[in-house]
């Protein structure tokens, strides 16, 4: 009884050694404001109008490093009320961006190819990635809009869908998609493990 107690009390004791060793990333709520990435040091404005970055997941990888994902698109936009704004997300917004750092508050961000570009005729649009780690792997939820036109002026159907990889550069969509379909364009998904 006692050698079984001893072992108990070992495994529980390197249990808890294995379980303090792990690194935690804890959130920070506020800060200094800290811009990573501009995707206009990489690419040429597009009919005189710049680049943008929207609605991004970020994913600690088991290559040590972070990694970003998110909408690119270009237009003209000062803040989230003018009415002069043009950004059309409808038709320029067919792309994932992909940048990878150390640490979180590095400010030199690698970018790499883009994770994921819209099927024509199967995706509209590419908008607000979600990336979990499941298992060994990685999944990647995001959002298509409808393929029907004047879709962006009506609550149109929408689709989740998702792709999988194992090294977060190189993602194969999901030969099921979509998940689901629904009104309202099915726009920023967050998805949940339990």
């Amino acid at each position: 009884m006692k050698k079984q107690i001893f072992c108990c009390i070992m495994f529980f004791a390197g249990f808890l050694q294995a379980g303090l060793a792990q690194k935690f990333h804890t959130p920070k709520v506020a800060g200094p404001w800290r811009h990573i990435f501009d995707p206009n040091v990489t690419r040429q404005p597009v009919n005189g109008e710049f680049w943008y970055t929207n609605d991004h997941s970020f994913v600690y990888g088991s290559d040590g490093l972070w990694h970003c994902y998110g909408i690119i698109g270009w237009g003209k936009f000062s803040n989230q009320t003018d009415p002069k704004n043009d950004v059309d997300p409808w038709n320029r917004e067919t792309v994932l961006f992909h940048i990878t750092a150390p640490d979180l508050e590095d400010s030199n961000w690698k970018e790499h190819d883009y994770a994921m570009r819209a099927d024509s005729g199967v995706e509209r649009v590419l908008w607000a990635p979600y990336v979990i780690r499941t298992g060994s792997d990685y999944t990647m939820f995001y959002n298509t809009g409808s393929l029907f036109k004047n879709a962006d002026t009506y609550a149109s159907f929408g689709s989740l869908r998702k792709a999988s990889s194992t090294d977060m550069y190189h993602w194969k969509k999901y030969a099921l998609n979509p998940l689901f379909s629904d009104p309202g364009h099915s726009r920023v998904s967050f998805v949940m493990m339990y």
